[in-house]
């Protein structure tokens, strides 16, 4: 989507509205002009509207202080009326968004989608489709990160100082936003072990947070480290890499669309809609599964969907990965 408006208004600053992260998720990019930071708290995956809590008198605070700014155009194309509210409530001369969302007299700008179309769709394709109807230009649907050289180079001396000599890095996450979507951390180990003939070097990607995953231990026959670095660092790094062994997360998305080969487990999430695409990426899921997507709200007392899904279904996936990975 932002490459898109890029393209149409070369040369304009592009800001984006969102979580504090963003300013090291597109760092680099040329389009890239001032991040707003605006975290509404329906975002959260529990207690969403707990008006109470500190989250939204946060979420006040910010949303009057970005009202100050005078954007020339705001974009918000999720299908989703609380976004078409927030576009009304900040200062524009032209919004964009989606006219079955709601707030049809608010919108200058509209996009035209079917909610099954929207829900049963990849995003970035939704995202291509949207920007042509904004800009009357097509738009690859395929996301990429821009990594400059001394980046990569930075990521890849680190690397060496680790004890990296040369050959396949695969990296492992196993966070995810919500912990139904984890898998088990020692079935990670139980995988790595399985490649050891294929001498990869391995890197345990760590969040520094917690919640996002238990730790995954380092395997005992392979060269391995422990990544830790913000997300200008990861970028580099999986910008390097060769493979991405995780579950389905942002992590997944940014070592796609940084030209990894990924290796993603999958649980309660439609993969139609939020599967990487790109290349022979590997999708690791249990089928059939007549209660996905449940948007993380698993109905057993166990997420059957992530129990279900076997070492060695898993061992198959990443080392169709690696191979295809070095052989490009």
């Amino acid at each position: 989507m932002i490459e898109g408006l890029a393209r149409a208004h070369p040369g304009a600053p592009i800001d984006l509205i969102g979580k504090p992260w963003l300013a090291d998720l597109f760092s680099g990019e040329s389009w890239f002009g001032a991040t707003h930071e605006l975290v509404p708290p329906w975002t959260r995956t529990h207690g969403k509207y707990r008006w109470w809590k500190s989250e939204w008198r946060q979420y006040t605070r910010q949303l009057f202080a970005l009202r100050k700014t005078h954007f020339d155009l705001l974009v918000g194309i999720r299908f989703d009326p609380r976004e078409v509210v927030q576009l009304r409530l900040l200062n524009a001369a032209r919004r964009c968004g989606v006219v079955g969302a709601g707030g049809k007299a608010w919108i200058t700008d509209p996009v035209t989608v079917a909610p099954e179309d929207y829900y049963g769709s990849y995003r970035a394709e939704y995202s291509a489709l949207a920007i042509e109807q904004l800009t009357g230009r097509k738009q690859e649907s395929c996301p990429r990160l821009k990594v400059d050289d001394a980046a990569r180079a930075a990521a890849l001396a680190k690397l060496r100082a680790a004890g990296y000599q040369g050959g396949t890095i695969v990296c492992v996450h196993n966070g995810a936003g919500n912990p139904i979507r984890q898998w088990r951390a020692s079935s990670f180990v139980t995988v790595l072990e399985s490649v050891r003939t294929l001498s990869p070097f391995v890197v345990l990607i760590d969040d520094g947070i917690d919640a996002c995953g238990p730790r995954i231990d380092r395997p005992r026959s392979l060269r391995s480290t422990v990544w830790k670095s913000d997300l200008a660092g990861l970028k580099a790094l999986l910008s390097v890499a060769n493979v991405l062994l995780c579950c389905d997360s942002g992590v997944m998305h940014i070592g796609a669309a940084c030209g990894c080969h990924v290796a993603a487990i999958f649980g309660p999430t439609s993969p139609q809609a939020f599967f990487p695409r790109g290349r022979a990426h590997q999708l690791i899921m249990v089928e059939p599964m007549d209660c996905r997507p449940c948007l993380d709200s698993c109905i057993y007392s166990r997420p059957i969907c992530m129990d279900g899904i076997t070492e060695d279904a898993v061992c198959k996936a990443l080392q169709r990965a690696i191979v295809e990975s070095t052989s490009v």
